[in-house]
C-alpha cells in the first residue's frame, strides 16, 4: 500500500488491501497507527519512520490482517 497523502484509511477493503500487510515502511515526521479491524477498532500498534520487514516488526495480530490506518503525529 503506498499512501502518497498520508492520509486516514478508515477500511483498507476500499483500497482492495484488507487483510494483507506483510511488510511496512514509514517515511516522515509522522507515525501510522495500524489497526486489526475496520474504523480503527480492535488490536493496534504504532509505527514510527522505519523499515518493518517481517511479522516479527508488526505483530501477529497485524500480519496479513491490518484493516485500517490512523495516521497520527509523533
Amino acid at each position: 500500500l503506498v499512501n502518497p497523502h498520508n492520509s486516514t484509511v478508515p477500511d483498507l477493503s476500499q483500497l482492495w488491501f484488507d487483510n494483507k500487510l506483510a511488510s511496512l515502511e514509514v517515511v516522515g515526521p509522522c507515525c501510522w497507527k495500524i489497526f486489526e479491524n475496520p474504523n480503527f477498532d480492535g488490536q493496534n500498534k504504532t509505527f514510527a519512520e522505519g523499515h518493518y520487514k517481517s511479522s516479527t516488526y508488526l505483530g501477529s495480530a497485524l500480519t496479513k490482517e491490518a484493516s485500517s490506518v490512523l495516521i497520527t503525529t509523533c
